[in-house]
């Protein structure tokens, strides 16, 4: 820590200051022009040149690192420098700004007043030659040997870079921090064996600028150390006073660490922004989605009504396998869409990846054909996850089916499969030759209905289901892709602790048994949407149960607080106009005024559904759904016990 007396005389024209601005220490220079300004203001002893209003410390903080120019109030004395952050204060390091060798007596100064560092060091040296007429000679060139002594050790201890360049680009003098770094040696080293081929048409515009008459240029330089490693740096060139202003001083700062910071702080900004844009087109999505399922349970339910109705030798039966055929391939596309924006019910469970994978081998060779050689590859003989293996292996064939179409003429795919235990995921990585991605495409690879591929091939849906099967399991997805060079998707997928848990997935199979009988019991359905109300309705009581159908909650409630004969089974979708379904099956239930409930939804709150269907044992049925599908749901659950 360099103390106060060492600071005069190190730096005799900066100053130090508090968070005031209060100037707490002066360069035994300043002290010897300004013996009053300790202790006062700086806008009392200093004025910043071209700035009107009075500093403050925001301002000071926004001059770090930038050339600033300082006038010394009551004085004609011009200061340049910089301003940075000194213990809990602000500093300042500067040197007078002189142009000729007249202003010096006109200012009172000697060349003890300068320090060896200064930026005017080698017109001082000149100035010292022209006064060895003087008696005074042979102590200022004592002076000066002590000075260059104190500059050497600066410049040698110093862990910036401090190079000083000959016209022809020649390395004329380096610092240990410089030969330490990149290799550079004096009257051996060039700028050209440093700098990248990127930075040096900024290194000859500085010094074009310098050549011109500039007293210094700020430059940001990507050199290379003698392995060949980019080390990036940034400072000030100055135009040297020695040959005429020919020569360069160079000193700069290695920000390596700092710029790798940056960015991968961009990175992350990217990635936050894609998430963000992609949540915001899953919302959208899903809105979209819940609505289309709405119409589409109406055309099903009036569709499987009448199909019910006619009998299969009617030329009409047909017609209505077309509408319900072109009505649930719809649905299925809204189904798609709702999983994409991770509104739609997930499959819980987990999968093995390594044996999952080999396991649809024979099928991604099919898929890939005999022009593609398929790789597949794993660091470990299990690797378990939390995804389910159904869902898996929508994952892996959507993105195998993907780089397949990227080889039209062939190529090399792999699938590699990593654990990292420490990291608490796997990575599948599904790497191909393909033709790769322009930046516009990759920036909306991922969503739905989105498409490179004609119509024919493909609804532009694969990737987005992906996205959220993975996003939905608690996994990212990212994607590299270089046009011509190949495309590699890579999936993160958190590892499973428990392995019994994925043998108990492999087991849980279940099968639904439909016994038909004659039932006369009660059914409440609340359903907003009046034609499939009325279609639920006629569906249910041609089972033979009695049912009372009300559009809102209110009426629900109203209806079913007057009587002591809770009904047999509730059916009720969750989004109504005047609350959520939900809250009112879930209060009946609390006061054991329910037992059997079906909720009736194409998007909701799965996460609560789960809880009360695993609470209550109530039953889901998605929609939209066939009038048959919900008769026989609801006959096997009166049927139960």
């Amino acid at each position: 820590m360099i103390d106060s007396q060492a600071f005069r005389k190190l730096f005799p024209f900066g100053f130090a200051m508090d968070p005031s601005l209060r100037i707490t220490l002066l360069g035994r220079s300043l002290e010897r022009m300004t013996p009053g300004c300790a202790g006062q203001e700086l806008s009392e002893c200093f004025a910043l040149q071209r700035q009107t209003d009075k500093p403050s410390s925001d301002m000071i903080t926004a001059l770090f690192n930038h050339p600033v120019q300082l006038l010394v109030k009551g004085t004609a004395l011009s200061l340049a420098g910089e301003f940075a952050p000194w213990k809990e204060g602000f500093l300042f390091l500067g040197s007078p700004k002189i142009d000729r060798l007249t202003e010096l007596s006109q200012l009172d100064l000697k060349i003890s007043d300068f320090s060896p560092h200064d930026g005017v060091m080698s017109s001082l040296f000149q100035i010292q030659k022209m006064e060895v007429i003087s008696t005074e000679s042979l102590m200022a060139a004592q002076d000066l040997a002590q000075q260059e002594k104190i500059y050497r050790q600066i410049v040698e201890e110093s862990n910036d870079i401090i190079l000083a360049l000959t016209p022809r680009g020649e390395i004329a003098l380096a610092n240990p921090a410089a030969t330490t770094l990149l290799g550079i040696s004096s009257g051996v080293t060039r700028a050209d064996d440093f700098l990248s081929e990127a930075s040096r048409t900024t290194w000859n515009h500085a010094a074009r600028a310098l050549a011109e008459g500039a007293p210094s240029v700020w430059v940001e330089l990507v050199l290379q150390d003698p392995q060949g490693r980019a080390v990036s740096v940034e400072g000030h060139l100055v135009r040297s006073l020695a040959d005429q202003g020919e020569s360069v001083l160079g000193f700069l700062r290695d920000v390596s660490a700092r710029k790798t910071a940056e960015q991968n702080l961009a990175a992350s900004n990217e990635q936050l922004r894609r998430a963000q844009k992609m949540e915001a087109v899953g919302r959208f999505a899903g809105g979209i989605a819940h609505d289309f399922n709405n119409v589409l349970g109406v055309v099903i339910g009036a569709a499987s009504a009448l199909q019910e109705d006619l009998p299969r030798q009617d030329p009409r039966s047909a017609d209505l396998d077309v509408i319900l055929a072109s009505a649930e391939k719809g649905a299925a596309l809204a189904h798609q869409i709702l999983q994409f924006s991770q509104r739609n019910r997930t499959i819980s469970g987990t999968t093995e990846l390594v044996s999952q994978a080999e396991s649809l081998r024979p099928i991604l060779e099919r898929i890939v054909g005999p022009g593609v050689e398929l790789v597949i590859t794993s660091s470990s003989d299990f690797i378990h996850v939390n995804l389910d293996a159904i869902q898996f292996e929508q994952v892996l064939l959507n993105l195998i089916v993907n780089a397949e179409y990227a080889m039209p003429d062939g190529g090399h795919l792999s699938v590699e499969i990593e654990a990292e235990p420490h990291q608490g995921h796997a990575l599948v990585r599904i790497r191909d030759s393909g033709l790769g991605m322009e930046a516009e495409t990759l920036d909306r690879i991922f969503e739905p209905l989105y498409s490179t591929k004609p119509a024919e091939d493909g609804s532009g849906m694969g990737l987005s289901i992906v996205y959220g099967i993975v996003s939905e399991a608690g996994g990212r997805i990212e994607v590299d892709s270089k046009l011509h060079l190949g495309t590699c998707f890579t999936v993160t997928l958190p590892l499973c602790t428990e392995k019994s848990d994925f043998e108990e997935s492999l087991k849980s199979t279940s099968r639904l048994t439909e016994r038909v009988a004659e039932v006369s019991q009660r059914a409440v359905v609340v359903e907003d949407q009046l034609p499939l109300l009325r279609l639920t309705t006629r569906a249910l009581e041609e089972t033979g149960l009695e049912v009372e159908s009300f559009p809102d909650i209110q009426g629900a409630r109203a209806s079913l607080q007057f009587t002591d004969n809770p009904p047999d089974i509730f059916l009720t979708d969750v989004s109504l106009p005047d609350g959520n379904g939900l809250d009112l099956a879930e209060e009946l239930a609390q006061e054991d005024r329910l037992k059997k409930v079906i909720i009736m939804t194409g998007n909701a709150d799965l996460a609560r559904i789960d809880q009360l269907t695993s609470r209550f044992d109530w039953a889901l049925l998605m929609k939209p759904f066939r009038l048959n599908q919900l008769t026989q749901l609801a006959k096997r659950l009166l049927e139960e016990d």
